[in-house]
């Protein structure tokens, strides 16, 4: 446990000092706090946007889900990947160019400003902020978590330990930070992700790899290979519907500010194609292995129903722990601290861009954009600043 603790800390460091090298080099204006200055190159970008939308829950609760119900939820995914597509290519480059012209910070003012509205500007802002404060704290959860699997504390304290770190770098770092953190927390995650996946198919399935776990799921668990899954829950309306939500997700804040903050317009030719082929086709096959073939193979469900037992747990509480569970059985604890790192990565990456995104609402769009419209530079970086602590506050709550 001390030595999850000393590596919990070092990281921390490790993030807390680049905020504090990101509040050091910047501008120190509103708009390169809110969107890093409109500088953001398509490899920044790239990082930026997959490890905004790639959270605790892609490590933890997706896994846990094709765990439980099957390869259902699967559209949500396909459906996302193409939306976001499609939001680079032709919703993003219009947005960029408004926004630039007119020097729009956030994608509410943009709309606000397009129906000359602040009844509408004042809707939208509340309505995204109803629902981004859950959204937030669902990334401390996830950590505490994995905290608790391996540790065996109780998981408010991993829960805590994110929370001060996404303050921090949110607070001193800025969207430009946050940015380029993002790449650091991606190459992390990244790893913890396909390194895991990698090795305890190695231990556990020396025979044959992913075919061999194939092979006993389809023996012990065969309804947990095609829909409508185990429970009946993805009959075809529901995939339907599943997809068309997942498409939706181009609209998510967080992901369509991304599009302000970019260099140029020559980013919107390449970033669809890459989000389609390492967004969609590599990252998140690796969690839909890890919930469809590799945990059923690694942990029967009667198992897992006992273990969940006798934590007290509902089931999918448990499942939402399943590769954590796994990789602490498999591989060594020193391999599990580093797992868990990649899903702190995963939610602070997540979280981070959120709270910037909510913290532009609060001050650019509620505050400034209806309140006090004479409000300076300085004066709504600050109430920004201020949002941060308490959006974090409510999440957490």
């Amino acid at each position: 446990m001390w030595l999850t603790l000393l590596v919990l800390g070092v990281f921390g460091a490790i993030i807390i000092l680049m905020a504090a090298y990101g509040y050091r080099i910047s501008a120190k204006t509103a708009e390169d706090f809110m969107l890093g200055g409109r500088t953001i190159g398509v490899v920044v970008m790239f990082f930026f946007v997959l490890f905004a939308i790639s959270s605790a829950w892609t490590f933890y609760g997706f896994p846990g889900l094709l765990y439980t119900q099957g390869p259902g939820y699967v559209m949500f995914i396909w459906g996302s990947v193409a939306g976001f597509a499609g939001l680079y290519m032709f919703l993003g480059p219009r947005l960029w160019a408004l926004a630039k012209i007119n020097r729009f910070l956030s994608p509410v003012e943009v709309l606000s400003e397009r129906y000359e509205s602040k009844g509408l500007r004042l809707i939208l802002s509340l309505s995204i902020l109803a629902f981004i404060v859950p959204y937030i704290g669902i990334q401390p959860l996830g950590v505490g978590a994995g905290f608790e699997a391996l540790t065996g504390l109780p998981a408010i304290w991993g829960a805590i330990y994110t929370v001060v770190i996404l303050i921090v770098l949110v607070l001193l770092g800025g969207m430009r930070i946050v940015a380029w953190v993002n790449i650091f927390l991606g190459v992390v995650y990244m790893s913890a992700l396909l390194g895991s996946l990698a090795w305890v198919v190695a231990v556990l399935f020396p025979d044959g790899g992913l075919v061999q776990a194939a092979s006993i799921v389809a023996q012990t668990r065969p309804e947990l290979l095609s829909d409508p899954g185990p429970n009946g829950t993805y009959t075809p309306i529901v995939l339907g519907g599943t997809f068309i939500v997942g498409i939706l997700a181009f609209s998510w804040p967080h992901v369509a500010i991304g599009c302000m903050t970019a260099r140029d317009k020559s980013l919107f030719k390449w970033f669809p194609l890459l989000i389609f082929v390492f967004g969609g086709l590599f990252f998140y096959i690796l969690p839909f292995l890890w919930g469809s073939l590799v945990a059923p193979a690694a942990m029967p469900l009667a198992e897992l129903e006992q273990l969940a037992a006798q934590n007290g747990v509902a089931l999918q509480t448990e499942a939402d722990r399943v590769v954590q569970t796994v990789i602490k059985r498999t591989l060594p604890e020193w391999f599990g601290v580093f797992v868990l790192i990649g899903v702190i990565a995963a939610a602070v990456s997540t979280a981070a861009v959120q709270l910037m995104t909510s913290s532009v609402i609060v001050s650019r769009d509620v505050i400034q954009g209806i309140f006090k419209p004479d409000a300076t530079d300085k004066s709504i970086t600050t109430w920004a600043r201020l949002s941060v602590v308490a959006i974090v506050v409510l999440s957490l709550i």
